[in-house]
């Protein structure tokens, strides 16, 4: 029977570990902090020397990013009261660190919305300061270019139309006189119908087709300019040629001629015939 470990060896134990892995965790820490110190540098450098300007962002971010830090730093003084050896119980940087993380859970549904704004923002700055026409490619290959924008509905009477437009210039004038709205030019699209309406359209036709094909005009029609001898009808419709059985009675001599054997007749079809 194997013997359970004391609390004390457990701690014990663990603590080994502990120190196994602790040294090796301290220098990725190292490592880390001298890499982000060294991407930091250049953007402190320009936010020292005003080149970039933070005034036009989104103060939302701002607020986020200061609560983050301070919740780092919160966390970062817990870590070494407790590599010190010292009581973290009802310190006011614990306490921090609650309020803080709260404040982050609750700011997620607010970013959420505002996840379109800050795209937009953080592409303009990727982008930079570039000509027209790259603003203009990025801007086709953006969905989000495509998003209404009231301003557009503006007209400038400053900026004149560019080269593209101005073979449309005419056409825009006659409008203009005669008051009178023209769609704009589009390529031809073709028009593809719903597969649904399709078959429904087929099965209303064929039914149609199959309608006609039983009425008397049709029978008539057929009876009087065909060269074919005419049969007497068994269904007193009068004398056509072709339709000396109706549907049904052909159906009950075929089942009968291929079972051998004979159906029973209701009194309405014994007096039909």
């Amino acid at each position: 029977m194997v013997a359970s470990k004391s609390p004390a060896d457990a701690v014990a134990e663990a603590l080994q570990l502990d120190q196994v892995a602790f040294p090796k965790h301290l220098k990725e820490l190292a490592t880390m902090l001298k890499e982000i110190e060294a991407k930091l540098k250049p953007t402190i450098v320009k936010l020292d020397t005003k080149e970039i300007d933070t005034s036009k962002g989104l103060s939302f971010l701002e607020v986020k990013y200061h609560i983050l830090l301070e919740y780092i730093t919160n966390l970062a003084f817990v870590m070494y009261r407790k590599l010190d050896g010292q009581s973290i119980q009802d310190h006011p940087a614990v306490l921090a660190l609650v309020e803080q993380r709260t404040i982050l859970e609750k700011m997620k549904p607010v970013e959420q919305k505002l996840k379109y704004q800050i795209d937009k923002l953080v592409r303009a700055a990727v982008v930079g300061q570039q000509d027209g026409e790259a603003q203009s490619n990025a801007a086709g290959a953006d969905p989000l270019a495509f998003k209404p924008n009231p301003k557009n509905l503006v007209l400038d009477n400053e900026n004149g139309d560019d080269g593209d437009d101005q073979d449309n210039d005419n056409d825009e004038d006659g409008d203009k006189k005669t008051g009178l709205y023209r769609a704009p030019k589009m390529a031809p699209v073709h028009f593809e119908e719903d597969s649904s309406a399709v078959a429904k359209r087929l099965k209303y036709q064929a039914r149609l087709q199959a309608r006609a094909a039983k009425s008397r005009v049709m029978k008539d029609l057929v009876s009087e300019f065909d060269d074919r001898p005419e049969e007497m009808s068994l269904t007193n419709d009068g004398v056509h040629f072709g339709m000396g059985m109706d549907d049904k009675q052909r159906e009950r001599e075929e089942y009968e001629e291929a079972n051998f054997t004979r159906t029973m007749l209701s009194k309405k079809e014994i007096g039909r015939l």
